[in-house]
């Protein structure tokens, strides 16, 4: 499909598609990549193609064996131990029944599930030990858990975006010096920034500060008074992360 793309769009220099040209599909659109798929499809038109797809020919052709297939192989190869692979459990288990009613025997099929091991001999084949496994991120030369932090936190910014609030307060009095807001993908026009900067002002006005050593009041009282802004106005809810600063 890659090679079809590129001819489509004309970046491929070995082979060109153009009027009285007929390209056929012979496979189904997989869910989820249809646009893809009709943007390749239209490119072809507009070079001047004529295009069979299965919207419009019943020309599907899977890419998986069939049954008779699978015998085939299975004749030819003749496995004394059999893992089926591909697929779901259930045709991982049909595919294992088939090995039995061709001569395969039951103690020598396994179908391993995630985190199963299995242990091969010369004359023997078995279930090993159990590990516990799953998605892994895999960032530059770091790995981590599927449930990383730092993925959750990437796929809430790329959704709502990130503001950082910075809070400048007097170390020695206590008020408030001044506030700033850095907004990254959250979309906000200057006027909304500076009513926000005055709501914002207001919210800290007249708070002693020295009251709050560490700044967690502070942070929580700007947390809340974003979210609660920005959600009414634009039905986001992007991270905010409030910095204090004492001057």
């Amino acid at each position: 499909m890659s090679a079809l793309t590129r001819m489509a769009s004309g970046e491929f220099n070995k082979v060109e598609i153009g009027s009285g040209d007929t390209v056929i599909m012979s496979s189904s659109v997989i869910p989820g990549n249809e646009k893809m798929i009709y943007g390749v499809i239209n490119n072809l038109y507009k070079k001047g193609a004529e295009v069979l797809y299965e919207t419009l020919e019943p020309i599907h052709v899977s890419g998986h064996a069939c049954r008779e297939e699978i015998k085939i192989l299975h004749s030819l190869i003749k496995p004394k131990f059999f893992i089926p692979v591909h697929g779901e459990y259930r045709h991982l288990k049909k595919h294992a029944d088939l090995a039995k009613e061709l001569g395969t025997p039951a103690s020598n099929i396994i179908i391993p599930e995630v985190g199963n091991t299995v242990e091969v001999t010369q004359k023997t084949i078995k279930s090993g030990d159990n590990f516990k496994a799953g998605t892994r991120l895999v960032d530059g030369i770091e790995i981590d858990g599927s449930d990383s932090v730092v993925l959750r936190d990437r796929i809430h910014i790329s959704e709502d975006g990130i503001m950082v609030i910075v809070v400048c307060i007097d170390e020695l009095s206590g008020e408030l010096v001044s506030t700033e807001i850095i907004n990254r993908g959250v979309l906000m026009n200057d006027s909304t920034l500076r009513e926000l900067k005055e709501m914002l002002k207001k919210t800290l006005f007249g708070l002693d500060m020295k009251d709050d050593p560490d700044g967690q009041v502070v942070k929580t009282m700007v947390r809340k008074t974003i979210k609660n802004y920005i959600f009414r106005r634009t039905k986001k809810n992007p991270m905010i992360l409030p910095i204090i600063m004492k001057v």
